[in-house]
């Protein structure tokens, strides 16, 4: 039989024994496993990627461009310059022909230079009551108006009638307006017989009232004079070309200009004038 003294040997050596094989577990995890920096505390930095690793990388293959290939060239194949052709307005009617067949564009000798409305022989400029009454008709109103060809301002009052500018008061009227704001106000409009023309007209004091004439200044681009046009049908012969003012459409902003040649060839041209332009 075993003694005592044997039985504790066996049990110090089994217990080295299972010490021993902790401790070589232990170490082989610790060997597999790489430690981690510690984000409990202190400024976490990246490992940067070792050198021998950075040379070695390469970008993936990529398909480079290649010249296309040259086409065969056909019988179809046309190499020529495109030259859109000319449009020309004739009365309201628009014509393309190709350049070959229109005129010198030179001949077109004329260019537009400026464009002025002519105000109206008769502008109103105020109004005041002389008189103040409770009940004051139009008729007590005296009423302000310039003569601008006789270069003379003059006072009247509804029913009164000035021979010297052939005009007589018909009619004087407060027109009750309100702005964008909601402010009221009052708009004064007197109402003229004009005996030269036989017609009424309403001048406003804010707005000037402007004839039917007007001053179209063309200059020639050869010689450089200037040609002035008054109304639709006037003309100026310039070299071998007769022209006429064909149109003004102030709603569009444009005139129109027609060129006659001696050998029949005609040519309208549009000219735009400022937006601007106060009307009627």
């Amino acid at each position: 039989m075993m003694t005592l003294r044997k039985q504790i040997v066996w049990v110090l050596l089994a217990w080295m024994a299972l010490v021993a094989i902790e401790a070589y577990f232990r170490c082989s995890y610790h060997d597999a496993i790489p430690a981690l920096p510690s984000l409990e505390g202190g400024d976490y930095h990246q490992q940067p990627m070792p050198k021998d690793e950075i040379l070695s990388y390469r970008l993936p293959p990529y398909k480079k461009w290649r010249k296309p290939e040259a086409m065969a060239l056909g019988p179809t194949w046309v190499f020529d310059l495109f030259t859109p052709p000319q449009i020309t307005l004739m009365g309201k009617t628009f014509l393309a022909e190709l350049p070959e067949y229109t005129s010198d564009p030179l001949a077109f000798e004329l260019e537009f230079i400026s464009f002025q409305k002519t105000p109206y022989r008769i502008q109103f400029e105020g109004y005041v009551l002389e008189q103040p009454k409770a009940k004051a008709s139009y008729k007590d109103y005296i009423i302000m108006l310039n003569d601008l060809q006789r270069q003379h301002a003059f006072r009247c009052t509804v029913g009164s009638a000035i021979p010297t500018s052939r005009i007589s008061i018909s009619d004087f009227k407060l027109i009750s307006m309100k702005t964008e704001e909601g402010i009221e106000l009052q708009e004064p409009v007197v109402t003229i017989f004009d005996q030269e023309t036989e017609q009424y007209v309403d001048l406003n004091r804010e707005k000037k009232y402007y004839d039917n004439v007007y001053t179209i200044v063309f200059r020639s681009l050869k010689s450089g004079d200037s040609h002035v046009f008054q109304a639709i049908g006037d003309s100026v012969t310039v070299g071998d070309a007769l022209y006429i003012l064909s149109d003004i459409d102030l709603q569009e902003g444009r005139v129109s200009l027609r060129c006659i040649l001696e050998n029949g060839v005609e040519t309208v041209r549009v000219f735009g004038v400022a937006p601007d332009l106060p009307l009627k």
